[in-house]
């Protein structure tokens, strides 16, 4: 979650896109686009699209495994 003050907002040249805006659980205050792509959240985007992709690849292996013709010796 991100947050800002007014009376920062009003302080601040440059207004709403200073560093006026704290993502919670933060110290510093950061621009809105620092401090809503924050590292931490890069990489659990990463890590959560990577496991997608994870997921993704089985399902289709298990796809192309329950199409493979069946061997059956003859009696």
């Amino acid at each position: 979650m991100v947050v800002t003050e007014l009376e920062r907002i009003t302080a601040d040249p440059a207004g709403a896109a200073g560093k006026v805006w704290q993502r919670l659980g933060r110290d510093e205050w950061q621009t809105l686009g620092e401090a809503w792509t924050t590292r931490t959240a890069i990489d659990l985007y990463v890590v959560q699209w990577e496991e997608a992709k994870r997921r993704q690849a089985e399902r289709e292996a298990a796809e192309r495994e329950a199409q493979r013709p069946v061997y059956t010796a003859a009696a």
